[in-house]
């Protein structure tokens, strides 16, 4: 077959027949259905996994780290508490970690000072340091301090001072402010056993003490003389009648 016979054929074939245009043809109509998103749509739902996305990232990163030792604590049933023995927990306890003493009397440093527990009345003096005239033959310096403890230094012209009693340090008194000597100490009486001696009443005992506070002490008996209420007669008559 020549080409010219193959271009008729094809022309016969591809010619109108006149009928096409009568032609009944059904189209189905049941299409699968689409969704439609509008472009304001799709960039909102673009912009708000944006901001999900920004949000992980920030409390992934930004979040404080876990504590394991309160992890375990909230995970354990039990805790286990170390046990002190009691005589440990009582010897703490009592144990005192310093003293506080006050010397006073013939001392160049008068007042309170702090010792440690195994100090002895030799380092109170040393602390307050005696003057010349002060007479400490009759203290017991191998003496441990005790908290709280009141140690009076006297005049050496006061005479000798007998030793004291077991258990009391040279200078302190036996019973409040009575010295073993039967004298109203100065620095340690209250008011009531003040107004005990010879023409002192409670408002001169409450003088004393006043004047004892705001300074330390008395550091010899002639200091008397400048309590408020106490003149030359007075004096004259309680002065036998007290000591250090």
């Amino acid at each position: 077959m020549n080409a010219t016979t193959v271009k008729a054929r094809l022309h016969d074939l591809t010619h109108p027949t006149g009928v096409e245009d009568t032609l009944s043809v059904d189209f189905p109509n049941n299409r699968p259905f689409r969704l439609a998103i509008t472009p304001p749509a799709a960039i909102g739902v673009a912009i708000l996994c944006a901001l999900v996305g920004v949000g992980f990232i920030a409390w992934h990163f930004c979040a404080p780290p876990a504590n394991p030792a309160a992890g375990a604590r909230l995970s354990s049933p039990h805790t286990t508490v170390p046990l002190v023995p009691a005589s440990a927990a009582a010897t703490t306890a009592s144990a005192p970690m310093s003293v506080i003493v006050a010397v006073v009397g013939e001392v160049d440093r008068p007042g309170l000072h702090t010792f440690a527990p195994t100090a002895r009345v030799a380092d109170a003096l040393a602390a307050a340091q005696p003057k010349p005239q002060a007479q400490t033959l009759g203290l017991n310096l191998a003496q441990k301090l005790a908290d709280g403890q009141q140690i009076v230094v006297p005049n050496i012209d006061a005479g000798p001072v007998p030793p004291p009693p077991s258990g009391i340090s040279g200078g302190v008194p036996s019973q409040g402010g009575t010295q073993v000597t039967g004298k109203i100490s100065l620095n340690t009486a209250t008011v009531q056993e003040l107004t005990t001696l010879t023409g002192v009443g409670e408002k001169t005992a409450q003088a004393i003490i006043a004047y004892r506070d705001a300074h330390g002490g008395f550091t010899s008996i002639d200091e008397l003389q400048q309590v408020k209420g106490i003149g030359p007669a007075k004096f004259a008559t309680i002065s036998p009648e007290v000591t250090l």
